[in-house]
């Protein structure tokens, strides 16, 4: 491999597919659930609240979806960094501390993780992202955690384009 290429990986489809119709069986649910309850009840409310709960992830999912039909790919490896597509994250080869996979389980699937040597930098760049730097830390110790399931692409191959640029850049 050229080093002064970049490897890029395209999103896996049938994923974000999944997602998507199941976005789409979610709006119908609530929708339906609103005219079935025209007038402001205690269903109505929790149908509401259900609704706000859920639409950080539908944007999410939308988000990455359309980056997939545009043609985006889901992950570049390059000489300068990785950049994921999925977390809209970039990161630079001189920030990166240690990169591992870890197995999840059956249906979990494989996570790419990336820890960072000031990962303040990244994540601390507003008091209100420090807050959710901090809590996040209480769940998991990964910095970045890229998932591969969303990636067509076999795992190994990812490994391979990593460990290519990687040490060059230490």
């Amino acid at each position: 491999m050229n080093i002064d290429e970049e490897v890029k990986y395209k999103f896996k489809p049938v994923w974000l597919i999944i997602l998507d119709l199941l976005i789409v069986y979610l709006i119908y649910c609530f929708v339906d659930g609103f005219i079935s309850y025209s007038k402001i009840d205690a269903i109505s409310f929790w149908m509401l609240s259900m609704l706000a709960l859920t639409l950080w992830p539908i944007f999410k999912i939308v988000k990455i979806s359309f980056r997939m039909l545009k043609g985006w790919p889901a992950l570049v490896i390059s000489k300068d960094g990785i950049t994921d597509n999925l977390n809209d994250f970039s990161i630079k080869w001189r920030d990166v501390s240690e990169i591992y996979m870890t197995e999840e389980g059956r249906f979990a699937g494989s996570n790419l993780v990336v820890n960072l040597r000031a990962p303040d930098l990244y994540f601390c760049k507003t008091p209100i992202q420090k807050i959710f730097y901090k809590v996040r830390k209480y769940f998991t110790s990964a910095d970045v955690a890229i998932k591969l399931s969303f990636i067509n692409g076999k795992k190994e191959d990812v490994i391979d384009s990593i460990n290519t640029y990687w040490p060059q850049s230490e």
